[in-house]
């Protein structure tokens, strides 16, 4: 009797293990696909809520966003905790944000990282921890996300939680700013001229950068600044310019500054009209010189 052919008995092993390797292939394709399938039904969840959220409709997006995180979406856990942070479309619950905020935190997400920790910085939905609360700041800057680099920047300058460091405040607040985070223009505009860092040229660049955002303060002290030349040369027409457009927002000392210069005439021709309209509109924010000042009109 002819010996076995080695090929041959391979080939009849290979059929036979065909059949078992054909139904795993089968069996996990058919997870996958339900598996896209479930995620695909998750996500049309968030974009309901994301599409309710921008018509206003904050109950329907709250709606939707919960049944999405309860699903593990995680954009959805950041949403949700928002909705509870601000009580938009629920209740105001600080609890149900922590909760959702940590469960965001558990899924890698940065900016539940930010708000989990100003949460712990402000004694809201449980006892303060301000250690804990720095340790998730920096987690989220060190990652890159802006908001979380301004407000690590804002602990390091304020000193409260932690011992005050302008360097470090600095650092982060540049950082902030590349990507655009106005205030931290602002406040770099604002520490170019502490007397260690003092850098009339970087403090005129960061606070335009602000003021031309619409960052309101930043617009008076360019127009403070401008006005008395303790920073670069004195140039009063661009002093009327950004103190004129500061009191436009409501800024209670821009508005009886730009008031006087109508009065006096100074980098604007004079007009009386505009400033009893400024130095009025600043004494019914209860600004003290602005009340004097209609005190004393005959």
């Amino acid at each position: 009797m002819p010996a076995s052919h080695p090929v041959r008995h391979r080939i009849r092993k290979h059929r036979h293990a065909a059949k078992p390797d054909a139904e795993k292939r089968a069996a996990y394709w058919q997870k996958h696909h339900e598996r896209g399938a479930h995620l695909q039904v998750i996500s049309a969840f968030y974009q309901q809520g994301q599409r309710h959220a921008a018509q206003k409709n904050h109950a329907a997006a709250a709606t939707a966003y919960l049944r999405a995180a309860e699903q593990g979406h995680t954009k959805a856990m950041q949403q949700l905790a928002l909705c509870y942070t601000f009580g938009r479309g629920v209740a105001q619950d600080h609890h149900e944000a922590r909760y959702w905020n940590e469960r965001g935190i558990k899924n890698g997400d940065l900016i539940c990282h930010n708000n989990f920790a100003l949460q712990l910085l402000d004694d809201k939905g449980g006892a303060a921890n301000p250690e804990k609360a720095l340790s998730h700041l920096r987690i989220a800057a060190y990652r890159g996300y802006p908001l979380a680099q301004y407000n690590l920047a804002r602990q390091y300058h304020k000193g409260k939680h932690i011992r005050q460091n302008l360097a470090r405040a600095m650092r982060w607040y540049h950082k902030a700013a590349a990507q655009n985070v106005i205030p931290a223009h602002y406040w770099l505009g604002r520490l170019y001229n502490h007397r260690n860092y003092r850098d009339p040229q970087r403090a005129y660049y960061h606070l335009f950068a602000a003021a031309k955002s619409g960052h309101v303060q930043a617009q008076r002290y360019l127009g403070e600044y401008s006005y008395s030349g303790e920073l670069w040369p004195r140039d009063y027409q661009e002093a009327a310019y950004w103190l004129e457009a500061a009191a436009q927002q409501g800024e209670a000392r821009a508005q009886y500054q730009i008031a006087r210069l109508y009065q006096q005439g100074i980098g604007v021709l004079v007009n009386y009209g505009r400033y009893l309209n400024y130095m009025h509109r600043a004494a019914a924010q209860g600004y003290r010189p602005a009340r004097e000042a209609l005190h004393l009109l005959p």
